[in-house]
């Protein structure tokens, strides 16, 4: 079975730590070589696929499933794949430019950090 990385664990922690009732408040901020992005998750659907109930997460699992039946993989985990964090009412700020989407799925190995911000600002 292979582990998830490092980068994934570190990353979900933080990420559903905006869940708690001290945290509530705040944006995920992901920095990326495209730029900073913010959004937040929704019931954890951006983590737990089990909890999906969004059209980019149907997507993604889709897509996951394709694959492998066309590879004939089992069901489990492949290696080197870490996946896809899904952010709702998503920003994309670079350069003074922003970009807006409902949902965005970020992988997570094009993440270089994360920090958390108020959603007010």
């Amino acid at each position: 079975m292979a582990l998830q990385s490092l980068k994934k664990h570190i990353v979900c922690s933080i990420a559903v730590s905006t869940k708690t009732e001290t945290l509530k408040s705040n944006a995920i901020v992901l920095i990326t070589s495209i730029g900073i992005i913010t959004g937040s998750l929704d019931d954890l659907k951006g983590i737990k696929k089990d909890l999906a109930n969004s059209p980019l997460c149907s997507m993604v699992d889709g897509f996951i499933n394709h694959y492998r039946e066309i590879n004939k993989i089992e069901n489990k985990p492949l290696d080197g794949n870490d996946g896809v964090i899904v952010l709702k009412d998503v920003i994309i700020t670079n350069n003074g430019l922003e970009a807006k989407f409902k949902e965005l799925a970020v992988f997570y190995d094009q993440i270089i950090g994360i920090t958390l911000g108020d959603l007010a600002n």
